[in-house]
């Protein structure tokens, strides 16, 4: 970065290409070791959180400011329903936007044209914040092992591939879910989109730390 920024004096716009190329691939490099050693943490037990009652409706914010770039100049529509009496979720909430970056982050990946609407809704002692997308949608045996280390859907167009990713998102996700006390489920079917739903309580869990086995399993 600090080659391209001009420091070792003028470059070609070859030598600019390269240096770009180089920090992109380090930045990945970096986002994958991240991402291993929270699977590790997960399955250790060794996540740390900070818990405490956060607002939705800010997580989605700051979620969608690094996401929403992304759809320019894309035929998808984004709408967010979080109503203002949506109660706050027990979270770690640099956690909780984790998981709702990689959630609106695959919905935008997977939609080449469509919609993409985020909602959350109270139901008994339970909070769900829903993705839902019209995309390329997950087949059934996708589904199976969709949650899986290292998998990725195969839509038929090699979508996976084209738009990169680790296949270890989800993963995380719903291991980062289940510490907080909560889930991560998902409907969907080939050709029709799918839908990402983020379950977590707004009363102090009773016992969290229960929690972590069942991130390992």
């Amino acid at each position: 970065e600090t080659l391209s920024a001009g420091v070792a004096g003028d470059l070609s716009e070859r030598q600019r290409s390269q240096l770009q190329l180089i920090t992109f691939s380090a930045r990945k490099l970096s986002r994958l070791v991240d991402d291993l050693l929270d699977l590790y943490r997960i399955r250790q037990g060794r996540m740390r959180l900070d818990m405490h009652p956060v607002d939705v409706a800010t997580s989605v914010r700051n979620v969608l400011q690094l996401s929403e770039p992304l759809l320019q100049g894309e035929p998808v529509t984004l709408r967010v329903d979080i109503e203002k009496d949506t109660p706050l979720v027990m979270a770690d909430p640099v956690r909780l936007e984790q998981i709702l970056h990689n959630l609106v982050g695959n919905a935008i990946k997977y939609t080449e044209a469509g919609s993409i609407r985020i909602f959350a809704e109270a139901k008994d002692d339970w909070v769900d914040i829903s993705i839902v997308d019209t995309g390329v949608g997950i087949s059934q045996e996708d589904l199976g092992r969709m949650f899986q280390p290292l998998e990725q859907a195969d839509d038929g167009v090699d979508t996976a591939r084209k738009t990169g990713g680790t296949g270890l998102g989800l993963t995380i996700a719903r291991g980062l879910a289940n510490v907080m006390g909560g889930q991560l489920s998902v409907k969907s079917e080939l050709g029709t989109g799918s839908t990402f739903t983020v379950t977590l309580t707004y009363n102090v869990a009773e016992n969290v730390s229960d929690s972590w086995k069942q991130a390992a399993e």
